[in-house]
């Protein structure tokens, strides 16, 4: 769903840009949800003021707004608002981490905006994503720089939070935990290891399909750079209480990447056909780590 104030700044239009943004939501979580989008032709905010809404709220289960925000050109950063008594704000927190490497976060906050209030008053859950300032040239450059990346993250954190899952991925993974021993297979975009626990991540496996590959290797504590391997296969140790610091990846199509670090926690993502997670030198165990593909 989306309803759009017409804010604008810097040379853009919030129109242009909210339909772009929900265009490419609706194309990455069609495989993971049934998602239907507001008509672009229309305007959700008229429509709720008028009772002349073209969706029935009760068909869904989440109502998502995507906006820009506007101030005086000072303001920056990402929020997100949901109604004043969600008590539930694990989804929109975890939308906020997934945008924390491009945009200062201001946090989920609680308001009552017109359309989400009219969503909760049917029973849904809502929230009004404010994706970055749309008069703040620094917001704006890096949206720009960054828009299928954000976009990703947008996604990414959708379907962590509602833990949903693609029914066929091309890309899956999955880890040796200290004293937990091998994960389920993760598919892309979900983590695999632990935060908070002090467990080192000691081997992984990473699987392409549909005629997509990668080869992928790890630096080890006390051995250093291990061999290549590829699709599938072992990459680290078990049994040896050896603690992975590094994980590259070379892919024939682009990753986005982002691994979680003792003592530092997660980092920027990476992107390319060439991914490198971690340190070398540090001594410092990977702990987590999650993969897209772009």
């Amino acid at each position: 769903e989306i309803g759009d104030s017409g804010a604008c700044g810097c040379g853009y239009q919030e129109a242009d840009l909210t339909r772009e943004v929900v265009s490419e939501l609706e194309e990455i979580l069609k495989d993971y949800a049934n998602i239907s989008v507001y008509p672009f032709s229309r305007n959700a905010f008229y429509d709720v003021q008028n009772g002349n809404v073209a969706v029935n709220w009760t068909d869904y289960d989440y109502a998502f707004e995507v906006h820009f925000n506007a101030s005086d050109g000072s303001a920056y950063g990402t929020e997100i608002y949901v109604p004043r008594d969600e008590e539930q704000t694990s989804v929109e927190e975890c939308i906020m981490n997934h945008l924390s490497p491009y945009f200062y976060v201001r946090g989920v906050k609680k308001k009552n905006f017109l359309v989400i209030r009219t969503v909760k008053n049917a029973g849904v859950s809502s929230a009004l994503l404010e994706t970055c300032f749309i008069d703040s040239a620094s917001d704006m450059e890096t949206f720009e720089n960054n828009k299928e990346e954000i976009i990703k993250a947008i996604a990414s954190g959708i379907i962590e939070g509602f833990g949903l899952h693609k029914e066929v991925s091309d890309l899956r993974y999955k880890g040796h935990i200290q004293d937990i021993g091998w994960t389920d297979w993760k598919n892309e975009g979900e983590i695999v290891g632990t935060e908070g626990q002090c467990k080192r991540l000691e081997a992984i496996e990473i699987e392409m399909q549909n005629g997509q590959s990668c080869k992928y290797r790890v630096h080890v504590e006390n051995i250093g750079w291990m061999d290549w391997v590829k699709n599938g296969e072992v990459a680290g140790t078990t049994g040896e209480g050896r603690k992975i610091e590094a994980i590259e990846i070379e892919s024939d199509v682009n990753l986005i990447a982002q691994e979680h670090i003792q003592d530092v926690g997660w980092m920027p993502y990476s992107k390319g056909k060439h991914i490198l997670m971690g340190t070398e030198g540090k001594d410092l165990r990977l702990e987590a780590f999650r993969i897209n593909i772009m």
